[in-house]
């Protein structure tokens, strides 16, 4: 079960659409901290995938120095902009988020390292 903390135990009235009912003083309000957590580690990741697709096409396009520019610029993007340049950050930590769990899935990385250090 999800973690919950109480946030309030003072009389209010709670709308739900257009019925009204009243907490009584002895009423505990709960804020479900785990929809939050999700909702933020999804943020979170969105953000530092694109940083890294921002950060890998700025370094080939343009250096590392630019690479880390755009990789702070797909970042802030990614949590800041509600707007066409904001969903296309998320969209690019998306899909790096689903090329990582590809590699992991297929053991792209071990077979990789394998290869590259000689070990067959």
């Amino acid at each position: 079960m999800g973690a919950y903390t109480k946030i309030s135990t003072k009389s209010q009235v709670l709308a739900h659409d257009d019925s009204r009912a009243t907490a009584r003083k002895d009423d505990e309000v709960y804020f479900d901290e785990d929809a939050n957590e999700k909702k933020e580690s999804a943020y979170s990741l969105q953000a530092k995938g694109a940083a890294a697709m921002f950060g890998a096409v700025g370094c080939i396009a343009c250096g590392p120095v630019l690479g880390l520019l755009a990789a702070l610029f797909g970042a802030h993007t990614a949590t800041h902009n509600k707007g066409a340049v904001g969903d296309v950050s998320r969209a690019m930590g998306d899909v790096a988020m689903a090329a990582k769990e590809e590699a992991k899935r297929t053991g792209l990385v071990q077979k990789s390292m394998k290869f590259f250090t000689g070990r067959r």
